[in-house]
């Protein structure tokens, strides 16, 4: 786990993580301006293919990071009100998630329907070029 603490990427998401909690306490929590923010940043995660629930993580992994940070000046208060918070943010990231892995599948499905007509259209014209250019084939007038 140290060795994981110590990854640079690991550091750096962490990192990035919290300049958009800082982003959105300079919005003063702004409501729409929040949403768009996790929104966005959900978005993005549905990109490298994060699924929506691994996204019920981050809570636990922030209230460990508040611990340690804040050591003694840790309270139930701080706690509560992070919960509250973090609960807003996890869920504007999991609907987009969600939105954008939905999105994904109905483009796949469409792309599969697509093909498989098309395959379906090409087999029909394979046969019909095989049987009317066909000397065996009766001559129908």
């Amino acid at each position: 786990m140290k060795d994981l603490i110590k990854d640079p990427l690991v550091r750096s998401h962490g990192l990035r993580f919290m300049k958009a909690i800082e982003t959105m306490l300079e919005i003063e929590f702004d409501s729409n301006g929040c949403i768009f923010l996790f929104s966005a940043i959900g978005n993005r995660h549905c990109s490298y293919g994060i699924e929506a629930d691994y996204l019920d993580y981050v809570p636990q992994a922030f209230r460990f990071m508040l611990t340690k940070a804040l050591g003694n000046n840790y309270t139930d208060k701080i706690a509560s009100v992070w919960d509250e918070i973090l609960s807003h943010i996890i869920k504007a990231m999991q609907d987009k998630v969600r939105e954008g892995t939905k999105l994904k599948e109905d483009k796949e499905e469409v792309a599969r329907r697509i093909s498989s007509a098309y395959l379906t259209d090409k087999k029909r014209e394979d046969c019909k070029s095989t049987t009317n250019g066909s000397e065996d084939s009766p001559n129908v007038m």
